[in-house]
Order: C-alpha cells, then structure tokens, then sequence
C-alpha cells in the first residue's frame, strides 16, 4: 500500500531498505521498484542449510536462490549480509556460504563474525558451553570484533585466520570487475542521465579495484579460490 500511495502521488523518491529474500515476490519488487526502490539490503546469513535452521529464522536457501534470479533478471541492485562463527558451524560450512554468494551474485557482500546477545537461543547454547563469562565486557562485542570466538569445532587461532582470511576474500569480490558490472548495471538509468557522475564512479571503482588487487598476498589469492575455481577456503 505504501508504494501504491508512492506511484499514485507521483512521489519521485529514490529509497533503500532492508529486508529478507524469501517474504518477497516477483510482482511485489517491481511494483517497490516502480515507487522508486533502487537498492536493498538482504540478510542471507549463510549459505548452509542446516546453519540456517539452527538461527531460527525460517530461512530457505531454495527460496533465496529463487528470488536472487529474479532479482538478476530484473537488474536490481541487492547486498547480501552473511556471518560466521557460529556456533556449531564448520569449515565446510563456511565454504558453504562462500560458494553460495558467488552462485547468488549480490551487488556487494557484507560479512559480519557471530555476536551472541541476551535473549537469544543462541547466546544461551554459547553460554551452557562456558563461551561467555557471567559477567562480560559488553564493551568487547561486536560484529567485528576479533575476540568473537564462539565455535565448537575451530579453534580461536585457527578462526582469527579464517575471518582475516574470508574478509578478504569478501573485500575481493566486493571490489571485482564482475561486481563493479552489476553495480553500473543497475545503476545505468541514473548514468545515463547523468554521464558525468558515471564517470567519477567509473573512475573511483577501477581505483578501488587496483588497490585491492595490490595489496592482496598470493597466499590470500589461493585461499579464495572458490565455486569450482580452486580447492576452496
């Protein structure tokens, strides 16, 4: 009804928002499209079946994967939230989820470690196995934060290389030229008025893509080998 009120006011704003792949539908993004919808942000989580049942949120990669080629046909442009460092999560796991955003193809990829927080399921399991103490620092948790350490079967020194390892991974493809493609391409009604400003973003883009391949190690180079290009994380 909203974007209804949008399209029938001739309201000519251009708006983002979050959301969640599986609650929408093919006539339902076309229709925020047409009110003016130019980019979303989409909690995918991970790229593991059983990882999505254990968070609780009804999450069905089928369905992810559904709508992602729906998305793709219509040229949407779409960000992917992932994490990892869950608990009970393995290396095969997270291997999982690497392979699923290069199968799904969001604009960009944004990556976050497990935070477990009061009230969750998840922060009770971290609890009962001893993962936080009675009284934490609150001041040390974050989505970002490299003493998240929460999983079972990985230990702390082998998952702080993993992180460092999967961000640049994700900051790789964030910044390749396939990713930068589907960015213009979404984008290339607005360019198109406006030639000047696809100029400067081609410009900050190949510079972005420079830097990035500059100061990535080969090490990291054969760590991303990913979706059938290479042996994997």
């Amino acid at each position: 009804s909203i974007c209804d009120g949008m399209i029938d006011g001739d309201i000519r704003a251009r708006w983002g928002c979050y959301t969640r792949l599986d609650v929408l539908t093919e006539p339902l993004l076309l229709k925020m499209r047409s009110a003016g919808l130019v980019e979303m942000d989409v909690g995918i989580e991970t790229g593991s079946q059983r990882i999505a049942d254990l968070l609780q949120k009804d999450i069905k990669l089928d369905r992810v994967r559904e709508m992602a080629a729906i998305m793709s046909k219509h040229h949407l442009a779409w960000n992917a939230f992932i994490m990892m460092g869950l608990p009970d999560e393995t290396l095969e796991d997270i291997q999982m989820t690497v392979d699923f955003i290069h199968e799904i193809k969001p604009l960009r990829c944004i990556l976050s470690v497990f935070t477990p927080y009061p009230g969750d399921h998840l922060f009770d399991i971290c609890k009962s196995r001893g993962l936080i103490p009675d009284r934490p620092d609150w001041s040390r948790y974050s989505h970002h934060s490299p003493e998240n350490h929460f999983v079972k079967d990985i230990t702390k020194a082998e998952f702080e290389k993993l992180v460092r390892h999967v961000f640049m991974m994700t900051d790789r493809y964030n910044n390749s030229w396939a990713a930068n493609y589907r960015l213009f391409r979404a984008n290339s009604h607005l360019y198109r008025a406006h030639p000047v400003r696809f100029l400067q973003k081609a410009y900050a883009a190949v510079g972005r893509m420079v830097h990035t391949q500059l100061r990535t190690t080969q090490a990291s180079l054969d760590l991303a080998r990913v979706s059938g290009r290479g042996p994997g994380i």
